[in-house]
């Protein structure tokens, strides 16, 4: 029992003897730590702003497409509807597989167009953080930061670089527009 004693005490205090000069050194060189908001990075630069305004603008053609394929829909709905007493069953039934194939058409038609827009999206969002992680970097090494974090549980205002970014990329797309 004596022995296992002696070895918990010398263990203990060897790990003290180490984390001495541990903490003498961490004391004289601060770790400086920042914090960058990728979502208001997303949607705040005016990179990203102009990079959605230039995807909505894209996909302009295909959603009025959508709408109005939306629209030829629900007007068949309300033929069948108003006509469907005065209508031959036979015909009746032809216009029901009818509104039903257009109803399925229009149904991948919108799926496929919301996960295109998604994807592009994406795309282009990776590319605003691709432009604000250049700017992080030169912000980092200018301020001497030995570690910036994008994604955390919590994060004091203190430590929050992300208006220093967002005015970095106003700057620099300020000063790639002239």
């Amino acid at each position: 029992m004596k022995a296992t004693r002696a070895s918990w005490t010398l263990l203990l205090g060897l790990g003290l003897a180490l984390a001495v000069p541990a903490t003498a050194c961490a004391a004289e060189a601060p770790i400086k730590i920042g914090f960058i908001n990728v979502y208001r990075i997303e949607s705040e630069s005016s990179q990203a702003k102009q990079a959605v305004d230039d995807l909505k603008k894209e996909f302009a053609p295909r959603e009025r497409q959508l709408q109005e394929a939306e629209r030829q829909l629900k007007e068949l709905r309300e033929q069948i509807d108003r006509e469907a007493k005065t209508m031959r069953e036979i015909d009746r039934v032809a216009k029901e597989k009818e509104f039903v194939t257009r109803a399925q058409r229009f149904e991948q038609m919108k799926v496929a167009y919301a996960e295109e827009f998604q994807a592009r999206r994406r795309e282009i969002l990776g590319r605003v953080i691709g432009e604000a992680n250049a700017v992080i970097r030169q912000i980092a090494e200018a301020g001497n930061f030995d570690l910036i974090l994008q994604e955390v549980v919590y994060f004091s205002p203190q430590i929050d670089l992300t208006d220093a970014v967002l005015k970095a990329m106003a700057k620099q797309a300020g000063g790639g527009t002239k």
